[in-house]
């Protein structure tokens, strides 16, 4: 009978930067709902933020389907169109909390960028 470990240990991952990763941003997102109830406000700079652009480009160590599944049983694996939409829209949130006075050309980019890695990775 497989763990849990097991299945969060892979041979992909074998320096756990991707787990690393997802933990840090898991917890600041705790981290920071705590300080916008005690405080008023979150703490949220670029040093902050990096390691959440961090999370989605760690996930190109895996291996993922090559289109989007067409069959229901497979609905719930990752594909490549849709792990390059997760970068560009998380890159988009970080940038926007960077770079607040650049959000609308952060934002128009980003529907670019996603309309391109459709056209070149999406289902035909």
């Amino acid at each position: 009978m497989a763990g849990i470990t097991d299945k969060l240990i892979t041979h992909e991952d074998p320096i756990h930067i991707h787990k690393l990763m997802g933990l840090y941003c898991l917890a600041n997102y705790f981290i920071q709902i705590g300080l916008y109830h005690y405080y008023g406000t979150p703490y949220l700079n670029a040093y902050v933020m990096i390691p959440h652009m961090l999370l989605p480009m760690t996930s190109f160590i895996f291996k993922v389907l090559t289109y989007r599944p067409t069959q229901n049983k497979m609905n719930m694996f990752i594909w490549n169109e849709l792990r390059l939409h997760a970068t560009i829209f998380s890159f988009r949130s970080c940038l926007v909390i960077i770079f607040p006075e650049y959000a609308i050309p952060i934002i128009v980019t980003t529907l670019v960028a996603a309309d391109i890695a459709t056209h070149f990775y999406g289902t035909k």
